[in-house]
């Protein structure tokens, strides 16, 4: 998280974590339809539910201002918190899953070496 804000363990309480927001854009904001994001060194929303694909055609990969520098921290975890909940029955529930592991490949003297990426 250092990446993504100046102090990674500040309170929930910060100034940082305030968006101001049109009523009904923050009722599907905390609804996880929609989440910001970060776009090309920038920040940008996204669309993630049907239930707001009204709101597609004006907010869906807007550029966002007027944002705190240390907010980009709380907007991400709020974007992992809608994703993470989106995907939780896919990986809670049906058939079991297994996870495949990529990895890079070098070559050297002695031939081809694999290693875990992570």
């Amino acid at each position: 998280m250092n990446r993504y804000g100046a102090d990674p363990l500040s309170d929930i309480d910060d100034f940082a974590n305030l968006l101001g927001l049109r009523a009904d854009l923050h009722t599907i904001f905390d609804a996880r339809k929609f989440a910001i994001v970060p776009r090309n060194a920038r920040l940008a929303t996204y669309i993630l539910a049907d239930g707001a694909a009204d709101y597609w055609p004006a907010y869906h990969n807007v550029l966002v201002q007027h944002v705190h520098i240390r907010s980009a921290a709380h907007l991400f975890a709020r974007f992992a918190w809608a994703v993470l909940l989106k995907v939780k029955p896919f990986i809670c529930q049906g058939p079991r899953r297994d996870v495949i592991i990529q990895h890079d490949f070098h070559v050297n003297g002695q031939g081809i070496t694999t290693r875990p990426r992570h």
